[in-house]
């Protein structure tokens, strides 16, 4: 990986075994459990590029010794690792397999002029600079998304060794400026976060289910940054620049990282580069940048004695937000709305019914995979303002039942449930119109996930999107799509999302 990424912010013994920490103080609750002492929190540390050339060829070497009891007959481990890692970065496996790993890439995730998937820049780039490292973590994905899709551990193993060869050219191209700028060297940093969305495990914490993916996407938004105004001159610069914007932002919101002045003076450049009808997704993004800020706040009261976070002005802040992003909304072109249409006979899904793609009393129609997503986006983006809301509210409700905040709870609540019925009702357009393709259906996990781990969802709701995302899982091949449903079905807490650090909780006594 391009971005060593953030330590754990948890206490020394939830790190050593791998558990959530809840961060309480004066101590979290792992460690009263276990009558332990708690060592305190960690502060985190400054994203940053580096070389990962030793814990690649670590990770080469385990793969190998994996790879000796899955299937001795193959070629031998030695064999491959040393191709992996040599200087000339050669395919780690049969040129035959390598053009079949390319081929599933573009037939999965790339799509079509009218149904682009999530990698549709590719053909672009590969036309115009084919680098070694682009073409590695290209063969990566698709050997990835081939080992789910036909169960062949020895694909699985192939893919590995591919994902180890694109990181070791991604450290070596980051140590040329000049490489380092080019198109291709940040659509192999998105690709190599596109594995990680395939291949996610989280079975050991709420943070291992975006751990991976989101050390890519904070190493891309450096690249972002040291690009400048010049990546907004090319088409596929500027459509990389929105996507990686896009996950950028939400990984900032996950992780309570401040939004970056540099990404934001480099928006008002995309915005010069935009047609009239997409100036608006500018002013989106500006929003999500203050929902980043505003999350890191979000938790203060719950994970810090002496915070000097403000809860009512949190609360006012996500108001605001709030009513910008519904402003937003009201504001965009009209061709860009979807429309609403009654369920068939078969709806209002519960445990009693076998699994349908309609659920509630309508769906939406979108015109293009890229506007629905669009919408998901909007949806998360308010359920998330939302449950900051209510969790401020109920803590200011417990330090005094008799706070004015209680019909700002009531409305806040009944605002979150129709973002998730509107979530709900995208789902049919990605699974039966035909339009969506596997890239656009990787970018429905997390409104998925997002409304299902809400408070206010419903058993029945939080039932029905486990099993779509365990749809999105198979049709897709994206382990984490899975991860996130399993996440559910266990009721396993997730702390990155704002305001759940609030859940079940009780202030700190002693401050209003």
């Amino acid at each position: 990986m391009v971005y060593r990424g953030k330590p754990s912010p948890g206490c020394a013994l939830c790190r050593a075994r791998r558990l959530l920490c809840d961060r309480r103080r004066p101590s979290c609750s792992q460690c009263l459990r276990v009558n332990r002492e708690c060592s305190g929190y960690q502060d985190l540390q400054a994203l940053r590029i580096h070389d990962q050339s030793q814990e690649t060829a670590a990770k080469v070497q385990a793969q190998s010794k994996a790879r000796r009891s899955v299937r001795k007959s193959t070629t031998p481990p030695t064999t491959v690792q040393s191709a992996a890692l040599s200087q000339s970065l050669p395919p780690a496996i049969p040129s035959s397999m390598a053009e079949q790993a390319i081929a599933y890439t573009f037939k999965r995730y790339v799509g079509t002029t009218q149904n682009r998937g999530l990698l549709s820049y590719l053909p672009l780039l590969l036309s115009e600079d084919p680098s070694p490292v682009l073409q590695a973590t290209i063969r990566a994905v698709g050997l990835a998304g081939m080992s789910r899709a036909l169960s062949l551990p020895e694909l699985k193993y192939s893919a590995g060794l591919e994902y180890g060869t694109a990181l070791l050219a991604t450290s070596r191209a980051l140590q040329d400026l000049a490489v380092a700028k080019r198109d291709s060297t940040l659509a192999a940093v998105v690709m190599l976060s596109t594995y990680e969305l395939i291949t996610c495990e989280g079975s050991k914490g709420g943070h291992d289910i975006m751990r991976g993916w989101i050390n890519h996407v904070q190493g891309s938004a450096k690249l972002l940054e040291l690009r400048g105004t010049e990546q907004m001159k090319s088409p596929a610069g500027l459509a990389l620049f929105t996507l990686v914007r896009l996950q950028v932002a939400f990984s900032n919101i996950f992780c309570r990282q401040p939004s970056s002045p540099e990404i934001a003076s480099l928006s008002l450049v995309a915005k010069a580069h935009r047609d009239n009808d997409s100036q608006t997704i500018e002013d989106f993004f500006d929003t999500l940048g203050e929902l980043a800020d505003l999350s890191i706040d979000s938790d203060k009261p719950f994970t810090e004695e002496n915070t000097s976070a403000d809860p009512v002005l949190i609360i006012r802040k996500a108001l605001h937000l709030d009513a910008d992003l519904l402003s937003w909304s009201l504001s965009i072109n009209s061709t860009w709305r979807y429309k609403a249409i009654e369920t068939p006979s078969l709806n209002n899904t519960n445990e009693h019914k076998p699994y349908s793609f309609y659920h509630g009393s309508r769906y939406h129609v979108f015109p293009n995979i890229d506007l629905a997503s669009m919408w998901n986006n909007y949806h998360q983006a308010r359920i998330i303002i939302h449950g900051i809301i209510k969790s401020m509210c109920e803590y200011l409700l417990a330090l005094d039942p008799a706070h004015g905040c209680r019909q700002t709870l009531i409305q806040s609540i009944a605002t979150c449930k129709q973002m998730i019925e509107d979530i709900c009702a995208s789902v049919p357009y990605y699974l039966t119109s035909g339009e969506t393709g596997v890239g656009g259906l990787l970018r429905l996990s997390w409104p998925l996930f997002i409304a299902a781990d809400s408070s206010v969802s419903t058993p029945v709701e939080k039932e029905w999107l486990r099993q779509t995302l365990e749809k999105v899982a198979e049709i897709t091949g994206a382990q984490q799509a899975l991860t996130m449903a399993q996440f559910l079905r266990k009721g396993w807490a997730v702390p990155f999302i704002p305001g759940n650090a609030g859940r079940g909780r009780f202030p700190f006594r002693g401050r209003a």
